[in-house]
C-alpha cells in the first residue's frame, strides 16, 4: 500500500506500536515495519481473526453455507444432549421429593 494521508475518524488505536522518527523514508519504513513483525502481530489479534473470517465466509457457495448449517446443527445436538445429561444428574429425582413429603 502506498503512504497516503488518512482521516482521524477511518483509524483505530491498536497496541501494536512501532518506534521510528518523524520524516522516515518508505524504504526505512518498510524495512522496521518487516522487522518489528506489525503484519504478524496483527494476525494474532482478535479484529485480524474476525475479519479473516469474514472473508472466508463471504466466498462460501450456496452449497458451502448449506454443509456449513448442518455442522452448526450437529454440534448444537451434541451439546444439548450433553447439557441435558448434566442438568438431570444435578436435578434431585421428583419421586424422592414426593416420597419425603409423605413421610412428614
Amino acid at each position: 500500500m502506498s503512504r497516503q494521508t488518512i482521516p482521524f475518524r477511518n483509524l483505530s488505536l491498536t497496541a501494536i506500536k512501532l518506534e521510528i522518527p518523524r520524516s522516515i523514508r518508505t524504504g526505512t519504513l518498510t524495512k522496521a515495519f518487516t522487522k518489528a513483525d506489525v503484519l504478524g502481530q496483527y494476525k494474532k489479534t482478535s479484529w485480524a481473526k474476525k475479519a479473516a473470517r469474514a472473508a472466508t465466509r463471504s466466498e462460501l457457495g450456496d452449497f458451502d453455507r448449506f454443509k456449513l448449517m448442518l455442522l452448526r446443527k450437529k454440534k448444537s445436538a451434541l451439546v444439548n444432549k450433553e447439557f441435558g445429561k448434566l442438568r438431570r444428574a444435578a436435578a434431585p429425582k421428583q419421586g424422592a421429593k414426593k416420597a419425603a413429603a409423605k413421610k412428614a
